[in-house]
């Protein structure tokens, strides 16, 4: 989570339909993005796009982790040692 640097949302061309999906934007490495399609199943003309609440419903929760990683832990958070060198 801490390399995504940002999450748009772009129309992209797959095959000969334009589709909407989710761009994540990565920091520091040397394939700078990644494109989701989301597809719900194959049809007769090659695979239907998911319907908008699915792609709406993933960036909220890609959203949401990347906020919670943003906000470093509260000092003795359960679950996280803090002892220096390990």
């Amino acid at each position: 989570w801490a390399r995504i640097a940002r999450l748009e949302r772009r129309w992209v061309l797959v095959g000969l339909r334009p589709r909407e999906a989710l761009e994540v934007v990565l920091a520091g490495t040397r394939r700078g993005r990644l494109t989701l399609v989301l597809v719900e199943s194959p049809g007769p003309l090659g695979l239907r796009p998911a319907p908008e609440t699915t792609l709406a419903l993933l960036e909220k929760r890609i959203r949401g982790r990347l906020e919670e990683a943003a906000e470093p832990p509260a000092w003795g958070a359960p679950g996280r040692d803090r002892t220096p060198g390990r």
